[in-house]
């Protein structure tokens, strides 16, 4: 058996008092965990995709300035 099914097998015996405990207590540890799932796979931009157009004002990508890419590449 899991600790997921043993937790709800456990959970479901409980009066709803106790249940609402248990849920703020989930929320609480779930709370100091980090927001996003870093797997090996992951990209930076993966990572700081919630950052993209969080400055207002600005150009969501450096790509929508065309003198900002001239010249780029060559020798």
């Amino acid at each position: 058996m899991s600790i997921e099914q043993a937790v709800l097998e456990r959970l479901r015996t409980l009066p709803p008092a106790t249940q609402q405990e248990v849920l703020n207590f989930v929320e609480f540890l779930a709370s100091r965990q980090p927001q996003i799932a870093v797997s090996e796979t992951s990209t930076l931009l993966d990572r700081a995709s919630d950052l993209i157009g969080a400055i207002p004002d600005l150009p969501r990508d450096l790509s929508t300035n065309k003198s900002y890419f001239q010249g780029f590449g060559q020798s």
